[in-house]
């Protein structure tokens, strides 16, 4: 007992080492970069100008921003989902966001599941966490995950802390994650690429397929969460 309680002590002490070392890090560059750092989380313009300039490093750059923001929980993804598109068209702009996404979503997991409640505590709020947590461990867990992940505007980051808290296994969440997230990023991936030179129909347009899809997504959500558990269940059989 008293070793169990040493080991977890001490899970705890590293987890707090680790946030402390990342909050250096991030308060570091912040106060480097001052101006700089908020334009690169806000303005999808400035984030175009800052990368290109930096040549070849400009791919990795944008990747590594993807992974902050993920791991960082309090950074807006959209404007850097944007600034993709913008930067390297849809389709490159779209395998980039969701590179960076996937491993930072990863990070989240593994620290979640390594340091548990009382470090996520610490890098996102503990009422929204919770909410998620339960929903997350309901009997429609898998479908409540599968739709918060194609709403815009719902913290995918916290969703990610909050799934790594529960027993689920990070095969059946990661699938189901990866397939979700790719209408939104595609999208705006899609929208990034058309700034500046898309007009109010086109924009219209973008909507309404938006719409669409999700709608689509919804009428058939049983089936889709059906099909993914039986892919995954055949892939581990195999």
């Amino acid at each position: 007992m008293k070793k169990k309680l040493m080991n977890s002590k001490k899970n705890v002490l590293k987890g707090i080492g680790l946030i402390l070392a990342v909050a250096l890090v991030f308060a570091v560059l912040m106060c480097m970069l001052r101006d700089t750092s908020m334009n690169l989380i806000r303005d999808p313009e400035y984030i175009k100008s800052y990368i290109e300039n930096k040549g070849v490093y400009g791919m990795l750059i944008f990747i590594g921003l993807q992974i902050l923001q993920i791991v960082v929980a309090f950074i807006p993804g959209e404007p850097i989902q944007l600034a993709g598109g913008y930067i390297y068209g849809t389709f490159y702009g779209f395998l980039l966001s969701t590179a960076g996404i996937m491993i930072g979503s990863v990070i989240a997991f593994l620290i979640s599941r390594k340091f548990g409640f009382p470090i996520v505590s610490l890098l996102v709020k503990r009422e929204k966490l919770l909410e998620y947590k339960e929903k997350i461990e309901s009997q429609k867990g898998m479908t409540i995950i599968f739709f918060l992940c194609l709403i815009p505007g719902v913290p995918k980051d916290v969703l990610v802390y909050a799934v790594g808290l529960t027993p689920l296994k990070y095969s059946s969440f990661f699938l189901i994650y990866f397939i979700a997230r790719i209408p939104a990023m595609l999208l705006a991936s899609y929208m990034g690429a058309q700034l500046g030179h898309y007009n109010t129909m086109q924009l219209t347009e973008i909507s309404a397929g938006a719409v669409l899809s999700i709608g689509v997504l919804y009428l058939y959500r049983k089936q889709i969460i059906k099909d993914l558990e039986s892919l995954k269940m055949r892939k581990f059989s195999d």
